[in-house]
């Protein structure tokens, strides 16, 4: 499990080679839950639903690229998001993801002209938060809210929530 270095958020770690090998299998079998929030500019054109795309990941750039289905090298990516809260900034999606590609919520917001604040890798036009000269390091609007899967030694459910930082307030974010 990874997260994108300008993403916040929950982040799952193993603490020997055993339990990883258990975690790894639920992710590998879509059994683990991972919900994210996006503040996007604009508003998408439905108040919820489900994107599908076919994604390829870009040989020797840091980037996605959404391609055609019959694309040879395309993946199938599908989210499903829902609008949580409109701000002066744009609006609050609630995402989850069925399938992990590289930057998949990146690319396909941007996709559909909804570019993550912050995110220039993907074309948006401002910042969010402080400046920083190295790309990397720049922060994006996309915090991974909560992860749910079970422990990998007693298999009891484990339901890990990260509150959002305190930079999103300053974009109208209340939830």
């Amino acid at each position: 499990h990874r997260l994108d270095r300008p993403v916040s958020g929950c982040i799952c770690f193993a603490r020997h080679v055993r339990a990883a090998r258990k975690i790894s299998e639920q992710f590998e079998g879509r059994t683990v839950s991972k919900t994210y929030w996006a503040l996007v500019p604009g508003t998408p054109a439905e108040p919820a639903g489900t994107w599908t795309d076919f994604l390829q990941k870009i040989d020797g750039e840091p980037r996605t690229a959404v391609v055609d289905e019959r694309h040879p090298e395309g993946k199938i990516a599908i989210l499903h998001y829902q609008t949580i809260q409109s701000t002066p900034q744009g609006t609050l999606l609630e995402i989850q993801l069925e399938t992990g590609r590289t930057h998949q919520i990146r690319v396909q917001c941007s996709s559909r002209g909804l570019p993550l604040l912050g995110d220039t890798l993907y074309g948006s036009q401002g910042s969010f938060g402080p400046w920083n000269d190295d790309e990397r390091a720049r922060l994006i609007s996309l915090h991974a809210r909560s992860i749910q899967l079970k422990h990998p030694m007693t298999r009891e459910p484990i339901h890990v929530v990260a509150p959002l930082p305190p930079l999103w307030q300053e974009y109208g974010v209340t939830s």
